[in-house]
């Protein structure tokens, strides 16, 4: 008799599911942080680039506008200039592919993001659609940890850090998360983050299972007296094969 086999068809059977990839839009898929720094730049004649944003606070970044204008940097790029930055910033390169490949492979992409106001929720849906930029569904929420879903792309430290969000998390890289300490896979860019979900998910479904049979928990677990039935395998530390090993790896399991 297998016993803990009905556990490892649960797990697979997880595995094949539809996942759903929650995906964040500025610093991921729109490229307000380039669009930021030109309109700053010919507002106070500076050359600031995008590596130049060390903090996610605009206010600390832009500095000047509040000085000389009276105004915070939020209200300057939010309010008054609201339609160039979320209708007219540029995508990220490769975005529309890579969201095709998560949706070409059965997966669900819902976009999440919070946005500053009513009209930059328009802006942000006219921004799709103006760049041909596909997606199942769109949430607009500072919540985003509401939203049910196998994984979170982002580049805000706040929602990647909020133990409330279940998911897995990517974090894109960018100057003002490079010094966030928490543990999560990482990406440069959309794409790299779409080819580390669907290769994890590939060698987790490819992977044979391994059939325990009674006499292995047997001598693995000879003082415990848990019900077989009911033992849970997440966490436990088994390096039975180079298979197990990965399984544990991919699917983000500690070891």
């Amino acid at each position: 008799m297998t016993v803990g086999g009905e556990t490892w068809r649960r797990k697979k059977k997880m595995m094949n599911k539809t996942m759903v990839i929650k995906i964040d839009v500025d610093g991921v898929i729109r490229n307000i942080n380039e669009k930021m720094c030109e309109i700053y730049n010919d507002l106070f004649g500076e050359n600031l680039t995008v590596d130049d944003i060390f903090d996610y606070d605009v206010e600390k970044v832009f500095s000047k506008i509040k000085e000389n204008m009276g105004i915070t940097a939020v209200d300057c790029f939010f309010d008054k200039s609201a339609r160039s930055i979320f209708l007219n910033s540029n995508p990220y390169e490769g975005v529309r592919e890579a969201i095709g490949k998560l949706r070409e492979a059965g997966h669900k992409v819902v976009i999440v993001t919070w946005q500053f106001s009513l009209e930059n929720k328009y802006y942000t849906l006219l921004f799709f659609e103006k760049n041909k930029i596909p997606y199942d569904d769109i949430c607009f929420t500072r919540d985003k940890w509401m939203i049910q879903g196998d994984w979170l792309i982002d580049d805000n430290p706040e929602f990647i850090t909020d133990e409330r969000e279940k998911s897995r998390k990517i974090m894109i890289r960018m100057p003002y998360n490079k010094d966030c300490k928490f543990f999560c896979t990482r990406a440069d860019n959309l794409q790299e983050a779409v080819d580390i979900i669907l290769k994890r998910n590939k060698i987790l479904v490819e992977t044979p299972f391994p059939m325990l049979h009674e006499e292995d928990y047997g001598k693995l677990f000879i003082k415990c007296k848990t019900n077989w039935d009911k033992l849970c395998l997440d966490g436990l530390k088994l390096k039975l094969n180079d298979k197990v090993s990965k399984l544990y790896e991919y699917n983000g399991l500690e070891k």
